[in-house]
């Protein structure tokens, strides 16, 4: 369908273009412009109302993605060691095109999994250029700004047209025709990010920035009138936002910014159905009990040798499963489910260890309890819909660098998040100097010989 609106010719040309323009771009800026434009770039695709470019953002998200693989492993300066383990993601996503190859929609289905395949790529690949605790609060603030950019178009397709925003009868927020379940993760990853920089930026005018997207973000969010964006928004808000407690002047701060976007949106709050949010009536669960049903016909390979069904869901249910899990069983079964899910596990044991050991991974204790509560939330999200394993969004991105993250510092010794990389005189890397994290494990005790000399016995 999107082919029909950007022709494959076309479509290729914007490629070879693109192709160039990446590789004339300075290496030390190509990772953080791209990577502040993912969260727009992905956020675009889910507006059917901009036509074109709504067409040409969902077309080449595959690439999106492939340029920041690229960029990242470019960037200059030292590298992470990645765990093994982790290089699973790329090559279950690979594996996954081969199950849904028989599948009716299979043209859609093949490019879904092609992108999902290079999402991984990117994550881990930005995940080994930070070796710096300001390195990891650059990556956040590159997705916070994209996010905000993407936050505000949603913002003013409200402003611009109230009724249209309200077009679907339903009470609910859809910005320039967008499910409200779509953009809700935009406002679910800003919200809590905005805040914490409002609380940790030096600049008394881009805490005041800061601030207005968490407004924005938290009024966009509740417009949505899902419980799958708000509930795990204000949870993100309370964990971040604990600390207000001691900043007396962001308090206030925050009122002074937050008071006149409420007061303007009063309206647009009273026409939504916030009060479905009081209430967990659904039919959800009939529904996860069909998709049960559905996935014990096939429990080992999914749709793999069946014929006649779709990849996006399960015809005779009528619908997705509003579960990621029980949806990836139903496409790929448990012989391809029991390995990824393994890695939500493993991150999940990773993430608590190292908030265990938050005050030895850096500076800021906040910033690892803020993340170590978004990998839960993550997987929680899960529970209620597909879009932690769908390649369209920044949130599913935002998963695998988080699970990449977590594992990645899990396995490190000492320092984990060492001071500035040291630079020589003319402000280069210093690629005689090894820091500790790309050394590899330390050998066992050496032991005194007969001669006086040491020996290890490693």
């Amino acid at each position: 369908m999107y082919l029909d609106i950007v022709p494959l010719p076309v479509l290729f040309g914007i490629g070879v273009i693109g192709a160039i323009v990446v590789l004339i771009i300075p290496s030390a800026i190509r990772l953080p412009l791209f990577l502040t434009g993912l969260p727009l770039w992905l956020a675009l695709s889910r507006f059917p109302e901009l036509g074109p470019v709504q067409a040409l953002s969902k077309a080449t998200g595959l690439f999106y993605f492939a340029v920041i693989a690229f960029a990242a492993l470019t960037h200059p300066g030292p590298k992470r060691h990645i765990p093994g383990v982790l290089w699973l993601y790329p090559i279950l996503g690979f594996m996954s095109i081969f199950y849904v190859l028989g599948a009716e929609d299979r043209a859609i289905a093949v490019i879904l999994r092609f992108q999902w395949f290079f999402l991984t790529l990117a994550a881990i690949m930005v995940v080994r250029t930070i070796t710096t605790e300001r390195q990891l609060k650059n990556v956040l603030a590159m997705l916070t700004v994209g996010s905000s950019a993407a936050g505000l178009l949603a913002f003013l397709a409200v402003v611009k047209d109230p009724r249209a925003a309200f077009a679907g009868g339903l009470g609910r927020v859809q910005p320039w025709g967008a499910n409200q379940n779509h953009v809700g993760p935009i406002f679910v990853l800003l919200t809590p990010l905005s805040l914490y920089f409002a609380m940790r930026l030096r600049g008394q005018l881009m805490r005041l920035v800061a601030l207005g997207m968490t407004s924005i973000g938290g009024l966009m969010g509740l417009l949505t009138a899902s419980r799958s964006v708000v509930f795990p928004m204000l949870g993100m808000l309370g964990v971040v936002g604990w600390e207000l407690r001691r900043k007396p002047i962001v308090v206030i701060g925050a009122a002074i910014v937050a008071v006149p976007i409420i007061l303007y949106a009063g309206g647009f709050i009273a026409e939504a159905n916030v009060d479905r949010l009081g209430s967990l009536e659904t039919e959800r669960f009939q529904r996860w009990q069909e998709y049960l049903g559905v996935i014990m016909e096939h429990p080992i390979f999914g749709i793999m040798f069946e014929v006649g069904e779709l990849a996006a869901s399960a015809e005779e249910v009528g619908g997705h499963a509003h579960n990621a899990y029980l949806d990836a069983l139903r496409v790929y079964g448990l012989s391809l489910c029991l390995p990824l899910f393994g890695l939500a596990m493993w991150s999940s044991w990773c993430a608590f260890r190292v908030w265990q050991r938050r005050r030895f991974f850096c500076s800021d204790p906040l910033l690892m309890t803020m993340l170590f509560v978004f990998m839960g939330m993550v997987y929680l999200h899960g529970m209620v819909t597909i879009v932690i394993y769908y390649p369209n969004y920044t949130w599913s991105f935002f998963h695998v660098f988080l699970s990449s993250l977590f594992v990645t510092l899990a396995s490190s010794r000492g320092a984990e998040l060492i001071p500035e990389a040291m630079l020589d005189s003319y402000g280069r890397y210093d690629q005689s100097y090894l820091p500790e994290w790309s050394q590899p494990y330390p050998a066992e005790p050496a032991v005194a010989t007969g001669e006086g000399s040491l020996k290890s016995t490693g």
